[in-house]
């Protein structure tokens, strides 16, 4: 647990293949780039830190659990992403997100979503997309 260390970026892992569970929350933290060597990691705990976006996921094919509460999150696909590279979409084994505290305004911002077939829970609460037109609220 490296929770609560000013730790801006993420660096040094790429010998930690097999690291099962990584809790990064509370720095300072601005890109989740560094990660894509820490391929066995099933758990990634990035809540309470400075994201913008979500580069550098794709390549983590087993991880499951992702919290990314309280960030700068405005949408959950890369800028500029290309649908089918790696290192711009989500982890295709993601069963729960935490989006919650968040700057993620409206539906379409979240189709990215469309594609992890084994997403069970999802959290969303306290973003602007929560109190505007609730009508709205399916991503088609």
């Amino acid at each position: 647990m490296l929770g609560r260390n000013a730790i801006r970026t993420i660096s040094g892992l790429e010998s930690l293949a097999k690291l099962d569970v990584l809790d990064l929350h509370n720095n300072a933290i601005e890109s989740v780039e560094g990660l894509q060597h820490v391929t066995g990691l099933r758990i990634l705990n990035l809540a309470g830190n400075k994201i913008k976006s979500l580069s550098h996921l794709g390549g983590l094919t087993k991880l499951m659990e992702l919290n990314l509460r309280r960030n700068l999150l405005t949408s959950v696909h890369a800028p500029n992403s290309l649908p089918r590279s790696p290192v711009h979409r989500l982890p295709p084994a993601l069963q729960r997100l935490f989006l919650s505290n968040n700057r993620i305004s409206l539906a379409e911002d979240l189709a990215a979503l469309r594609d992890l077939s084994q997403l069970t829970e999802l959290a969303v609460d306290n973003n602007p997309l929560c109190t505007s037109n609730k009508a709205a609220y399916r991503v088609n």
